[in-house]
């Protein structure tokens, strides 16, 4: 059930640090570093600023309760929304299986008719409405059942999903209405890759492990819904890499003129 938690927390300690980050990249930032599966429902835009450190059980916890935002397992993935959520007030079915392929996603904010496409590629059959499905799609798996995935996708937009003979049925469900302003709202965004830009980029927070484990991961945005999660030494394309990394500061060259010019994002100091 959602957010019943028994108050002990055993996962590795970690520091974060966000600065007016997306609850979105958040998210994605631990799931990366945890291996959570997670699925959030399309109306969630919290922004977040504060000083994280802990469990990273417990940070999660934290951060949902200052969002305001509950959490409910859907087998070995996790939705994420309000209240009145889908995600949130509907269980998965009891007794259901899912021995198709498993699939791994890492998408925020992708829109819900580019996804549909995306299945329909890997020879996923659809009978869905002659609509074009407005939605915002945002989503953390690694190798999760294909079934679920779809399942929690389409509750995350206000549609049902459910595969009979084959094919996957899709059916508005009575919560649609709840995500109509957000669906008008994530057709405007920025969703080509020109957003890219360095001009734009802005460091938003650091995920560090207290003791040994994975370095410093950082989250840039370029716009509210375009994140990327980087390490020291990954390249952004191909005239930036970040070449420092700490909770308090990351340090990226850019390649202007055949010459490296650093530049420095920094998280100012927070309460």
């Amino acid at each position: 059930t959602a957010n019943q938690g028994t108050g002990e927390f055993r996962g590795e300690p970690i520091e974060l640090h966000l600065r007016d980050a997306g609850m979105r990249g958040v998210l994605g930032l631990l799931a990366q570093f945890t291996g959570l599966n997670i699925v959030v429902d399309a109306r969630v835009n919290a922004r977040i600023s504060g000083d994280f450190t802990g469990p990273w059980d417990e940070v999660f916890e934290k951060l949902l309760a200052k969002a305001g935002l509950k959490h409910r397992a859907h087998g070995a993935t996790i939705g994420i929304g309000p209240e009145d959520s889908p995600l949130i007030t509907t269980a998965a079915p009891e007794g259901s299986t899912d021995r198709a392929q498993p699939v791994s996603l890492t998408l925020a904010g992708a829109q819900l008719r580019d996804v549909i496409r995306v299945f329909e590629q890997m020879g996923v059959k659809f009978d869905r409405p002659d609509i074009g499905l407005p939605g915002s799609v945002t989503v953390f798996v690694a190798d999760a059942p294909l079934k679920s995935t779809l399942r929690l996708i389409f509750q995350s937009t206000g549609y049902s999903c459910e595969e009979h003979g084959g094919v996957f049925k899709v059916r508005t469900l009575p919560e649609l209405s709840l995500y109509s302003a957000a669906a008008r709202a994530s057709a405007s965004r920025c969703v080509t890759a020109a957003c890219d830009d360095l001009r734009s980029l802005k460091l938003r927070a650091t995920l560090t492990p207290q003791g040994k484990g994975a370095p410093t991961v950082s989250l840039f945005e370029f716009t509210e819904d375009r994140t990327r999660f980087m390490r020291t030494g990954e390249e952004f394309d191909e005239t930036a890499k970040v070449v420092e990394a700490s909770p308090r500061k990351v340090v990226v060259t850019e390649t202007r003129d055949g010459a490296e010019v650093p530049v420095t994002f920094r998280i100012e100091a927070m309460p």
